[in-house]
């Protein structure tokens, strides 16, 4: 159950130049505006059209900004030196607005009273969190729309079923080596499924009769086709998510981020195959399809993970609105922190202790050396005036 609070002045702030990142937060975002919050967001992909947003819903478009920042990282291949150069350029931005006495962004960000983690627990090994880090999962998933008529048609009508292949948002296809595509192409022309491949181009070089493209899909609602087998996927987190929803298995080949950890997982919880874009071959790529598709497993598990993930008490949306509020109604969330929170790790790990007890062990080793020669020296002593005598 949601509890009530007093409208707030909400500032959002998602600057990251990806669509399936923003997509994320636009539930809560609507949310909360819906429950009478003044929310203001600054995003390089508004959700609404300029004028067509809710009354108490501001969006601020940084599209050019963000987006040339995020090719020029692409460009350098996201170097952490330029990620550091551009953190000292918006602290000088900060600072020419609010003052030369504002702290670091570094600093900022320990004043972080909530973090809000897109994920379910099971996905992150069930680790030990604080109560100020909240589990989400899901979030993004909205209910299900019909799909338009001409894609629902073409599942419809496939005979042996369809295989679904898609690579995001942020990885563009059809720059793919040409070997690569050559590999697809070759092993789609041998399967007797239809092929359906979300394409950032026109056409797919040397397509079989059997594949289909298009630019974007209703990839969640496509998912939950019965005559889809298989999902061939670059394992980001939304796309598991969505799979695991739809009750659909993987094959994963991994890009970029933390793709390759999703991808492990794929393996380990059996719910999918995990191929290397350097390594892949036409044998590999096909084994993995048909044993996916064929060993009824996968699926179960899918289906199954999925039933466990979702048997909750609140939908996930429930969850990220009611704790957003429960921050509001508080004033903040600091007591909601680990002890150790932003301590330094000397102090953490009780350093002036551990070296204290260094000193000591290793004073009585010493002492334990000079207290044994001492005697050796003295026994010795004795044997010569013994012989002496």
């Amino acid at each position: 159950m949601i509890g009530k609070v007093e409208p707030a002045r909400i500032l959002a702030v998602f600057p990251v130049a990806s669509i399936s990142h923003q997509v994320v937060f636009r539930p809560l975002i609507n949310e909360l505006a819906k429950r009478g919050h003044e929310v203001v967001v600054i995003t390089p992909d508004p959700a609404f059209s300029k004028g067509k947003s809710p009354q108490n819903l501001t969006e601020i478009d940084i599209h050019e900004l963000s987006y040339k920042i995020w090719n020029d990282l692409l460009e350098t291949g996201m170097g952490q030196n330029l990620i550091e150069e551009h953190e000292e350029v918006e602290n000088k931005v900060v600072r020419g607005l609010f003052g030369p006495s504002v702290p670091d962004l570094s600093e900022l960000k320990k004043n972080v009273h909530l973090i809000f983690l897109n994920v379910n627990p099971i996905w992150d090994f069930n680790r030990p969190v604080p109560p100020n880090i909240i589990y989400l999962g899901g979030i993004h998933q909205n209910p299900h729309k019909e799909l338009p008529k001409d894609i629902e048609s073409y599942l419809d009508s496939s005979q042996k079923g369809v295989i679904y292949m898609s690579f995001g948002t942020n990885a563009r296809t059809s720059l793919l080596p040409v070997k690569t595509l050559k590999l697809f192409t070759n092993v789609f022309s041998q399967l007797p499924y239809d092929i359906l491949c979300k394409w950032d181009d026109e056409e797919l070089p040397n397509r079989p009769e059997n594949v289909r493209v298009s630019k974007w899909l209703p990839q969640s609602d496509l998912l939950k086709h019965p005559n889809v087998k298989l999902f061939i996927t670059q394992g980001g987190l939304q796309s598991t998510d969505e799979a695991l929803n739809a009750g659909v298995p993987l094959v994963v080949i991994p890009f970029l981020g933390d793709q390759w950890f999703n991808a492990e997982q794929y393996e380990k919880l059996n719910i999918g195959i995990h191929l290397d874009l350097e390594t892949i071959t036409e044998d590999s790529l096909k084994i993995a399809i048909e044993k996916t598709i064929q060993d009824k497993t996968y699926r179960e598990n899918v289906v199954k993970l999925h039933n466990i993930m979702r048997d909750q008490p609140q939908t996930p949306l429930e969850r990220a609105v009611w704790w957003t509020e429960y921050v509001l109604r508080h004033g903040g969330a600091t007591h909601l922190r680990a002890a150790g929170a932003h301590m330094h790790w000397t102090e953490y790990y009780a350093m002036d202790v551990v070296i204290f007890l260094l000193v000591v062990v290793l004073t009585i080793f010493i002492a334990v050396i000079f207290a044994i020669r001492y005697i050796c020296d003295s026994l010795k002593d004795i044997k010569i005036k013994l012989k002496r005598s």
